[in-house]
Formats: C-alpha cells, sequence, structure tokens
C-alpha cells in the first residue's frame, strides 16, 4: 500500500507541476502570440476587441479546469498537514477568487516571488513584491474586509555537512567532491556547497491572512520535500497601524534632547561672537559645549603645537578611510545581490585584499593610542601612572 501510495503521489505532483507549465504556456500563447499584429497587417477596432476577448474567455476556462482539477489535491494535502480551519477557509476563498478570476486573487500570485534568475551565479533571493502584497484587501458585497494579503519569507537551503572547521568559499566539502565533478547542474550547486551554508535562498510569497506562520511553514515544507532542500519560515508580516513602541519613543526623546542642546548651543556660540560676549556662568558654558559650530571648527582644526606628533593625522585620515571603504562592502544585505558567486574570484584579486584584509584597520588605532600614551608618559618624565585613569580615558 505505501508503494501505491509513493507511486499515486508522484503522479499527483507530475499533473500538477504539468497543468502549471501548460496554464503560464497558453496565457502567454493567447496574450502574445496572437495579439501582435504583423507590420503588413493593420487591426481594425473591431479585429482588437475580438481577440482580447477571446484572451478573456481563453484564460477563464483554463483558469477553472486548473483549479477544478487541483481542488481535491489542495483538500487532501491541507488535511494531511492539518492547516488550521481558517487557513483552509482563507486557501478556499483565494482558489475561488482564481477560478473566477478576481483580480485581488491574482494580487496574491503576482506578488509572490518565482523561479529565482541566475541561481547558477549565485543569485540566491525573489522577494517578491511586499507592498502589493500587504496592500492587498478582499472584501465582500458590504465592504467588510474578509481577509488581507500576508506577506511572508521562506528560506531554503540544500543539504550540507556538519563540519567542526570553517569552510573557505569556493572549497567543496569533502563528501560532495564526487558530485561537483559530474558536470550535471546538481553538481554546480555542490561547487558552491558554502555560499549556501552562509546564505540561504529566500522566497517572497503572499498568503492569506488566515494563516498562521505553523501553517506556512507546513506548506513550505511539502514544496522542499519534493527537492530535498530543508525550508524555514523567517517572518510573516501584515499591514498594520503604526505604532511607536517604548524603545523608539525613549530614542526620539533622546535625540530631541540632544538636539535641543546642539540649536541652543549653537545659538549661544553665535550669540557670543557676534556680541564679543564671553559667558562665565557654568551652565551657560556646558550648554556652549555642544554647539555644533565650535566643535566642527575642533575636529577640522590642523594647527600642530611643539609636542604634536603630525604623522599620526595622516596615518589617522588613511585608516579611517580604509575602514570606511571596508564597511562599504561588508555592511550590505548580500542575500539581496545579484551573482554572489563572483564574490570568490574578488578574494583572489590583489587589488580587493584591501577589502578582505580590512578588519586589521582597527589595530592601527590601537597602536597609535599606544604611541601616544607611551610619548605623553616620555614628555612629562612620569615614572608612574595610574592605570584606572588611562582605561577610562581612552
Amino acid at each position: 500500500m505505501n508503494g501505491v501510495r509513493v507511486l499515486m503521489d508522484c503522479k499527483i505532483r507530475k499533473r500538477m507541476f504539468l497543468f502549471s507549465g501548460l496554464f503560464f504556456i497558453t496565457v502567454l500563447h493567447f496574450s502574445m502570440g496572437n495579439v501582435i499584429p504583423n507590420s503588413s497587417q493593420e487591426l481594425t477596432d473591431a479585429h482588437v476587441l475580438e481577440r482580447w476577448k477571446k484572451i478573456d474567455d481563453g484564460s477563464n476556462k483554463i483558469l477553472q479546469y486548473v483549479v477544478k482539477t487541483a481542488m481535491p489535491y489542495v483538500v487532501r494535502y491541507a488535511n494531511e498537514l492539518k492547516l488550521s480551519p481558517k487557513c483552509m477557509n482563507h486557501g478556499m476563498l483565494l482558489l475561488t477568487g482564481l477560478r473566477k478570476a478576481q483580480p485581488w486573487a491574482f494580487r496574491f500570485l503576482d506578488s509572490s516571488g518565482k523561479i529565482i534568475d541566475g541561481m547558477l551565479t549565485g543569485t540566491i533571493t525573489n522577494f517578491g513584491s511586499y507592498d502589493e502584497c500587504v496592500d492587498t484587501r478582499v472584501k465582500n458585497n458590504h465592504g467588510e474586509v474578509l481577509m488581507n494579503g500576508q506577506y511572508c519569507s521562506i528560506k531554503f537551503r540544500p543539504p550540507l555537512p556538519s563540519t567542526s572547521r570553517n569552510l573557505k568559499l569556493g572549497e567543496v566539502p569533502y563528501i560532495l567532491r564526487n558530485i561537483s565533478q559530474k558536470g550535471t547542474i546538481i553538481s554546480e550547486f555542490a561547487k558552491h556547497a558554502t555560499v549556501f551554508k552562509i546564505f540561504p535562498m529566500q522566497l517572497g510569497i503572499c498568503v492569506p491572512s488566515g494563516c498562521e506562520v505553523d501553517d506556512v511553514e507546513k506548506l513550505a515544507k511539502l514544496v522542499s520535500d519534493l527537492i530535498y532542500f530543508d525550508s524555514s519560515v523567517s517572518r510573516c508580516q501584515m499591514k498594520r497601524e503604526f505604532k511607536l513602541n517604548t524603545a523608539e519613543i525613549i530614542s526620539i526623546l533622546l535625540c530631541s534632547i540632544f538636539g535641543s542642546l546642539v540649536f541652543v548651543g549653537t545659538f549661544m556660540d553665535i550669540y557670543s561672537s557676534k556680541m564679543k560676549v564671553i559667558f562665565t556662568n557654568r551652565g551657560a558654558q556646558v550648554l556652549m559645549a555642544f554647539s555644533f559650530l565650535g566643535n566642527v571648527a575642533k575636529l577640522l582644526q590642523t594647527d600642530n603645537n611643539s609636542g604634536t606628533l603630525g604623522s599620526l593625522h595622516g596615518i589617522r585620515f588613511l585608516t579611517i578611510a580604509w575602514i570606511l571603504l571596508t564597511h562599504t562592502y561588508f555592511l550590505l544585505d548580500f542575500s539581496s545581490l545579484e551573482g554572489l558567486i563572483k564574490i570568490e574570484d574578488f578574494g583572489k584579486s590583489f587589488a580587493f585584499q584591501s577589502i578582505v584584509n580590512g578588519t586589521y584597520a582597527v589595530e592601527t588605532f590601537f597602536f597609535m593610542g599606544g604611541l601616544l600614551l607611551s610619548y605623553t608618559l616620555v614628555s612629562k618624565n612620569r615614572r608612574t601612572i595610574n592605570i584606572g585613569y588611562y582605561i577610562l580615558h581612552r
């Protein structure tokens, strides 16, 4: 019985893929193949209208056939997966909308990510359309909202070997070396398995609001089991009323307080400069310490005193530029980029070594801090130092 069931499942899956491919090919044929006229043929308004009607009728028939054929299997798998009743009801409502070619139903499909383009070159994400999904509203004849669009992000990963050591980019895991040399599509994935270890494939889909994260997890596992991948749902979001949480309110208050201090300090600094007034009050001096103009002038000051090591300014500038350049590349959402496999080639080039080894740039500041501390102690002929003071100062 188990063998018969497995055989039936394979047939069902093949039919589902066949119906999906047939649907998209037929719609493409109706919408493009017959509508575009020859350069030597002019279509009258009547012909244009007739063809649009054929497109409408043909697509409706295909939709009705596909939904009608898929409905028993959808019900079966929904029961086997034990989806929540609300998710099943919203799913049936979505199928009914697709069968009737409702625009809101197509928004669920249109806003979902499709097959990822450029997978063999390291493109691993297709986020779909977040705004289109969460802006989808399904209403009844009385204007009541029945369900909303819910955007979910699903991560897929091929099975990866567990290893105690970190693998380099481009290094093929030992157990996958035979597969990586077969010259097939899967062998290309095996060659770059380390990329998937760091960056999983992500797909954004639009599901009805009645489906919980657990329901989406079950549906994702059903699909991932077909291709023997591991899957997980990272998040699901719906459009909600904008509200500030406690942390955001505190952050805004702190920024407002510091912004007010900067404004008052800058105003007092300008007033002092224009009116030639010197504030001797301690509170006024504290406020002027927040002056934007005064702090910028001190920051950009290039005057060298007799005991200043001028060469350190150049080292500090070059180091800051190096750190900024490194962070420009490192502080990225790599999963949203195309062609991640190119990273392996970039790391081998000489010009890119400043980026790859950019983490060592921070050590330059440790060196300068120690050098300045030693220079200060020697210049002041100090034999003893307060270690706690210097740790706090640095």
